[in-house]
């Protein structure tokens, strides 16, 4: 390959059994990326990505997107970036439970969280509980100053 992209015309091949000359014209070259990768080549350097989703990459995702949207509605509430906060939630999805119960930590610690846990005396109906959907279903949320 290196030596058609160089402009030689022709090429020797080594097999197990030999040798074969190839011409430029023996030849017909293409790119195919292997199932479940992304490769892109530039000036002789390849590079591959997986690009394969599995569950806890979509369950890191989910967390981003909930994060960001928490960030949002700590400033809708007109809350300072440094203000710490009490965060309830209450959801009966499974992927939210999980998104909730594997990255508690860095939500928590992201939302500068004094306290946060599972509430589940929370309702649609109570004061300052906002509702997020994410991946078809939802969760509540409480957000307040500490």
């Amino acid at each position: 390959l290196a030596a058609y992209r160089r402009g030689d015309d022709s090429f020797t091949v080594k097999l197990d059994d030999g040798e074969v000359e190839l011409s430029r014209g023996d030849l017909l070259i293409t790119s195919e990326s292997p199932e479940g990768q992304t490769v892109a080549e530039d000036r002789g350097t390849w590079v591959g990505f997986d690009t394969e989703i599995t569950e806890e990459l979509r369950i890191e995702g989910l967390m981003r997107d909930l994060l960001r949207r928490l960030q949002v509605q700590r400033k809708d509430l007109g809350l300072e970036i440094e203000d710490r906060i009490a965060l309830s939630w209450q959801s009966e999805g499974e992927t939210l439970q999980r998104v909730f119960a594997d990255w508690q930590e860095t939500l928590a610690k992201e939302l500068l969280c004094t306290t946060f846990g599972r509430d589940e005396a929370l309702s649609a109906d109570s004061e300052g509980v906002a509702t997020v959907k994410l991946a078809g279903e939802r969760v509540l949320v409480a957000i307040a100053k500490n």
